[in-house]
């Protein structure tokens, strides 16, 4: 049974790095179509060229 529940144990941690690493990607992405815009939104909305 101790066994089983290292196993278990191990696996959980395994997948909780793999959510957060996914989160981080996604965070990445966001941030990195954000930086693409935020040029034009600031220039749209506020008519300033940065």
């Amino acid at each position: 049974m101790k066994e089983f529940k290292d196993r278990a144990k191990k696996s959980i941690e395994s997948l909780n790095k793999r959510w957060g690493d996914l989160a981080n990607k996604m965070g990445t992405l966001v941030e990195d179509i954000f930086a693409l815009l935020i040029d034009i939104v600031i220039e749209k909305c506020f008519g300033v060229k940065r």
